[in-house]
């Protein structure tokens, strides 16, 4: 893992492939680098229903965002994005016109 940017499997997946908890799967919440060192800390959001044991084989999936630089950098799978990157976010709705000023619709800079 000391390849892949730190954060790399956060929202991703632990999938227990072999050993007593073969079949397990739980969601990763976080992905750290441990201080002073080139290990990495994976935090899980809960439990594995069976337990792991030093020996068993798990297979790590890279987690997602849900944003598009994610998905075009990460996956560079911009093509396939299903969302709408150029659409403002809720903010824009709370917008209040500035009334010291004349109303014409142009830009406030």
């Amino acid at each position: 893992m000391g390849r892949l940017k730190i954060r790399w499997f956060e929202r991703g997946a632990v999938h227990v492939v072999s050993g007593g908890a073969a079949g397990a799967q739980v969601k990763i919440k976080s992905d750290k680098q441990v201080a002073g060192t080139d290990d990495r800390e994976l935090q899980i959001w809960s439990a594995a229903r069976r337990r792991l044991s030093i020996g068993d084989s798990v297979k790590l999936y890279a987690g997602c965002d849900k944003r598009f630089d994610t998905c075009r950098i990460k996956y560079r799978n911009g093509a396939n994005f299903q969302g709408f990157p150029d659409v403002p976010g809720d903010d824009w709705m709370v917008a209040v016109p500035i009334s010291s000023s004349t109303l014409s619709g142009g830009s406030r800079r």
